[in-house]
């Protein structure tokens, strides 16, 4: 059988070998036509005696068949013959990037009254401030809800504030068809970005943030809040 060097030294390559072979031109000379092994790191596994080589092509092609034979056999779960090359680790992928913690922000926004909210006023509270707008249905829809649960936790020192994205009229107009127990300031459509410096990244409505009454932030939500979500947080405080 004839075996063809270069496609021998692909083979090798693929089991992570080197191929060496004889520089001996002369035939019957000691060395010629005859070949060898090394690992990644230069070590002799086949076919070299000091600066000799001594495995035939063939030799060098059934111990490659074998290194196949032997890998299948491992991913079979049978056992297979030691081997002598060293594996290669594979590198490990870098860890996520942590995402980016920051204070709540303080602000003073005006309300429907004439007065002024902020969360400074309500230190010590546990307060669950809400995004929303009258043209957001999702908004909308879940107000029965928080207002329901404003009633319920404000005797127990929780806190719910409205933030308005949205123009003063509209809001007054809503807000006399459906009066809400808890406090609303107005943030205009600058409230998305406010909101985004709570998390808010993709600046959707509604937004729901809560928080703790030492300040810290215990759950954020996008999107409308459901009876779930209030069982929760009330186990948060």
């Amino acid at each position: 059988m004839t075996v063809d060097a270069d496609e021998l030294a692909e083979k090798a390559r693929n089991r992570g070998l080197k191929l060496v072979r004889s520089r001996i031109r002369t035939p019957g000379k000691r060395g010629y036509g005859k070949f060898g092994l090394t690992d990644a790191s230069g070590q002799p596994v086949l076919g070299i005696d000091g600066k000799h080589l001594s495995a035939t092509a063939e030799e060098v092609e059934a111990y490659l068949r074998k290194e196949v034979v032997s890998d299948w056999a491992k991913s079979a779960g049978q056992p297979a013959p030691k081997r002598t090359r060293r594996p290669r680790r594979a590198a490990e992928p870098p860890p996520p990037p942590k995402p980016e913690v920051r204070p709540a922000p303080a602000f003073d926004l005006p309300d429907l009254a004439g007065g002024r909210v902020s969360l400074e006023s309500l230190k010590g509270k546990v307060v669950v401030l809400d995004f929303w707008a009258t043209w957001c249905p999702p908004c909308v829809e879940e107000f029965p809800l928080l207002d329901a649960f404003h009633q319920k936790q404000s005797p127990k020192g929780w806190q719910l504030l409205g933030l308005a994205v949205d123009r003063v009229e509209p809001v007054r107009q809503f807000l006399q068809r459906l009066p809400l127990s808890f406090p609303v300031g107005m943030t205009g459509f600058a409230g998305t970005e406010l909101s985004r410096t709570l998390g808010n990244t993709t600046r959707a409505l509604p937004f729901t943030v809560v928080f703790g009454a030492d300040g810290r932030v215990l759950h954020r939500k996008i999107g409308q809040v459901h009876e779930s979500d209030l069982a929760q947080w009330a186990e948060l405080a």
